[in-house]
């Protein structure tokens, strides 16, 4: 759950979440990264007719992104969609901060473009 320090206080590590919205409850990703580590991609109503507009905040906004980084996806789909397209892009691997409801906790499982890769070439 989460990665601490030795002193058991969160990692420096970023959470980036793909389309922040204040109605939602983020209290557990306290154990991922303190709260000046929570980076918003986007956030609010956003306008999905104007697609080059919207890549180009989301490039903007995670233009320091590390592979070291969380992403928790949130909110628009196509926030989503153009976020993980960029970062993969950028970074070829991303954290994913995966909700569990039953547990009432965040999880993290990594994605690597090399996975796919991998998958593709099995299946020729």
């Amino acid at each position: 759950k989460g990665t601490k320090d030795m002193n058991g206080n969160a990692n420096h590590r970023n959470v980036y979440i793909t389309n922040f919205n204040s109605s939602y409850s983020f209290f557990n990703i306290s154990d991922f990264a303190s709260h000046d580590n929570i980076k918003h991609i986007t956030s609010g109503r956003l306008n999905i007719h104007s697609i080059k507009e919207l890549t180009r905040k989301i490039t903007y906004s995670i233009a320091d992104i590390t592979p070291d980084d969380y992403v928790l996806l949130c909110g628009s789909t196509i926030a989503q969609a153009i976020s993980l397209a960029i970062i993969f892009e950028k970074l070829g691997s991303i954290n994913l901060l995966i909700f569990d409801a039953l547990k009432n906790e965040y999880f993290m499982r990594k994605m690597s473009v090399s996975d796919y890769d991998d998958i593709a070439t099995a299946n020729k």
